[in-house]
């Protein structure tokens, strides 16, 4: 087989190929095998018709069958043979069948060269962690004020804290303290994550295929819109926010498939399964252990 793969830029790649005169004709047998079982004409019974009569009756038929499931299988070979991170459907073109010579031209869009080595030791700002007294005082004081009323301001005291399903108020001020603490840690972590995800995006650069951020972007609506049917909001109001949601969410789409294609990238250098389809998840927790923590 003859294949010819030219870069026309960073994503996109125009594929020639022609397929070998044996392989189109191993195929066009087939395909008039099966013809010949149905075809009905005029002095043969079915499956006995001659190869010349059946040309003669269906050559436009044959060939038409040929193209729609040859093409198909060639582009399957070549792409796994040329190892073409593809990310979208062939744009098939310029087909021509002569005879037992086939060629035709497939451009693609494939997976960008995402080109790093600088992600371990990324230097993080990390909060210290702290709950102070005056924070917890702070949310049992608003509690007890959820409370009350003009005619009955609940005080803090045991009873209080019963009603809240603790033994006591200092039951209930250890709680208020670890629930503030796992919340802080929540959001510390979240933060750190963040940065990482900032620090990754300015030091990579690379061009995104149009067609993943135009899947990620519908996500993203379709996400939205949902959220939208089930709040109960008028269809009108649906269709006017989901024309400004594309606009929105163009740029953040672009950094999520950024992303994604980044920590993909890591994954492989790091040999990180993405067998159960959670990888960033582990990338990130790795990327998290091998960072240079400043803690303020």
């Amino acid at each position: 087989m003859k294949i010819e793969v030219k870069k026309i830029d960073a994503t996109k790649r125009e594929v020639l190929i022609e397929v070998p005169p044996e392989t189109v004709s191993s195929k066009l047998d087939d395909v008039y095998n099966r013809i010949a079982k149905e075809a009905k004409i005029p002095g043969f019974r079915p499956g006995n018709a001659p190869r010349a009569v059946l040309e003669k009756y269906h050559r436009a038929k044959a060939q038409e069958t040929l193209i729609r499931e040859l093409i198909p299988e060639v582009y399957e070979q070549v792409v796994n043979e040329q190892k073409l991170a593809v990310v979208d459907s062939p744009d098939i073109s310029d087909v021509r069948l002569e005879g037992e010579h086939l060629s035709f031209k497939a451009m693609v869009e494939v997976k960008p060269q995402v080109n790093i080595d600088k992600y371990k030791g990324l230097r993080l700002k990390r909060k210290k962690l702290e709950v102070t007294q005056d924070r917890v005082d702070e949310v049992i004081t608003k509690l007890a004020k959820e409370r009350s009323t003009p005619e009955n301001q609940v005080s803090i005291d045991d009873k209080f804290a019963k009603g809240l399903g603790y033994a006591n108020v200092t039951e209930l001020n250890a709680s208020i303290q670890r629930q503030l603490y796992i919340s802080l840690e929540n959001h510390l972590k979240q933060d750190l994550e963040n940065q990482i995800i900032q620090q990754l995006l300015e030091m990579i650069d690379f061009q995104v295929p149009a067609v993943l951020i135009e899947r990620q972007l519908k996500r993203r609506i379709e996400e939205l819109i949902w959220q939208m049917q089930l709040e109960g909001k008028p269809k009108e109001e649906i269709e006017t926010k989901q024309k400004e949601l594309e606009k929105e969410l163009q740029n953040v789409s672009a950094k999520d498939v950024k992303l994604f294609l980044i920590l993909e990238k890591i994954a492989e250098l790091e040999k990180i399964s993405a067998g159960d389809g959670n990888f960033a998840l582990r990338v990130m927790e790795f990327l998290l252990s091998q960072a240079d923590w400043i803690v303020e």
